[in-house]
């Protein structure tokens, strides 16, 4: 700007591992009920999309992450977060989906303080490697 120097502040937030332009699909995260790694309709409705989106897109690599709410002991938490994402992994390779890997953050993520909120932290995000 006339020849000036500007001086330009990064920004802290987390960056998005593949922004998505307008008109393009996107990996939705999937929920689950309280206790619960069994896929729903809505969840199973969820992964048909996102594997058509992994399909159109050519994503290579997706890895699931598995959530959730605070209660429980960390071990058992662990392990629901891997059998939920275990759970959206198989479903996606039953539809033909490959390049899938999953794993478990438990309750780590979360940020739910009663019932209402901790439906969010209950589920398996997606992120394209």
């Amino acid at each position: 700007m006339n020849n000036t120097c500007v001086n330009q502040t990064q920004s802290v937030a987390p960056e998005a591992p593949h922004p998505i332009e307008k008109g393009q699909c996107s990996l939705d995260s999937v929920y689950f009920d309280f206790d619960s790694s069994t896929l729903d309709q809505s969840s199973r409705d969820k992964l048909s999309s996102a594997a058509s989106c992994i399909k159109s897109r050519n994503i290579k690599s997706v890895h699931m992450t598995g959530l959730t709410d605070p209660r429980g002991t960390e071990e058992y938490n662990l392990a629901l977060g891997d059998r939920r994402a275990q759970s959206a992994k198989k479903y996606l390779e039953s539809l033909g989906v490959s390049g899938l890997s999953a794993s478990s953050m438990g309750e780590e993520l979360a940020t739910g303080t009663d019932d209402s909120s901790w439906g969010r932290d209950r589920r398996v995000d997606f992120q394209e490697k």
